[in-house]
Parts: C-alpha cells; sequence; structure tokens
C-alpha cells in the first residue's frame, strides 16, 4: 500500500506595511521623521532592514513570536533631520524570510519641504 501526505505550504504572510509618512506630503527640511515598516504573521517572523538606494540604514528591530513559531515584526527608521538631499527619496522596507519574496518590499518616497532665507 502506498500513502501520499500533502504538507502544504505555509500562507504567504502580506507584503509589510509601512506607517509615519504618507507619501506626497511635504516634511519640512530639518524636521524628524520616523516610519515604522510592520510584518505580521511571518513564520517565522521576518527580518526587517531599512534602505536608501542600495545603502542599508541603521534601523530598530524588534519582533515577536508565539507557540507555534509565527509572530509580527517592526522595524522603525528614525531621520533626525532631514536635508535637502533627502527630498524625493525612496526608503525602502525589506523583509528577508523564505516566505516572502523580492515582490515584498514596501517602499516610501518622502518629499522634503525647503523652507528659504528670507
Amino acid at each position: 500500500a502506498t500513502a501520499v501526505v500533502a504538507v502544504p505550504a505555509p500562507p504567504s504572510p502580506p507584503a509589510p506595511s509601512i506607517s509615519g509618512y504618507v507619501e506626497g506630503t511635504y516634511v519640512t527640511s530639518g524636521s524628524g521623521l520616523s516610519m515604522t515598516c510592520t510584518s505580521l504573521q511571518g513564520k517565522p517572523p521576518a527580518d526587517l532592514t531599512w534602505w536608501k538606494g542600495d545603502t542599508q540604514l541603521t534601523a530598530t528591530y524588534d519582533s515577536s513570536m508565539d507557540s507555534t513559531g509565527q509572530g509580527d515584526a517592526t522595524c522603525v527608521l528614525n531621520i533626525a533631520a532631514l536635508q535637502a538631499s533627502d527630498n524625493n527619496g525612496v526608503y525602502q522596507c525589506r523583509p528577508s524570510q523564505q516566505a516572502l519574496t523580492q515582490a515584498a518590499n514596501s517602499q516610501g518616497i518622502v518629499s522634503v519641504a525647503l523652507i528659504e532665507d528670507s
């Protein structure tokens, strides 16, 4: 007799979400900005990193996991003072986990309003 065992793949968690900045709104040059990337229901929780172009940025990562190995992760990017060079900067939150693919990256384009000296 032959038995066939089907092992379903774990459901793919949704792409990470970004909060703390609404794309298209302007942030004043010199002001700070904090953006949070959140990934829910990863098994295991996704490792999240923030990037600007090809440069990985320093951010604060945290995760929690239940007894089944499933959990949520957050990564907070704090920019102390935005500069003119940050205008139209593409900030990307990248997850690394087997269940998440490259297409699951989330990004935000930051618009900086420059105040001219009068």
